[in-house]
């Protein structure tokens, strides 16, 4: 049984990563000239890339006060801002 080459286009998110091996990346920057679409989305899988590469570690406590559960209201918050503990 043979495998079947992957749609070029599905081949963006590794290039933009530097993920393809060599065969597959030559491929895939021939058409990206041809391919608006596919240009656009390496260049924004790119930008994104590199906003999650630079992007400020937030320390534990802080995230888990902050998840979008709630786990912690604002009144408990609030009281650990008072009490210095925040």
């Amino acid at each position: 049984m043979t495998h079947a080459p992957p749609d070029v286009h599905a081949l963006a998110g590794a290039y933009a990563l530097d993920g393809l091996p060599e065969a597959e990346r030559g491929r895939f920057e021939d058409h990206l000239g041809e391919c608006g679409d596919c240009a656009r989305e390496v260049r924004g899988l790119r930008e994104v890339a590199a906003r999650l590469g630079s992007a400020a570690a937030v320390p534990a406590r802080e995230a888990t006060m902050w998840s979008p559960s709630g786990r912690y209201s604002r009144a408990i918050v609030r009281a650990c801002r008072r009490r210095g503990r925040w």
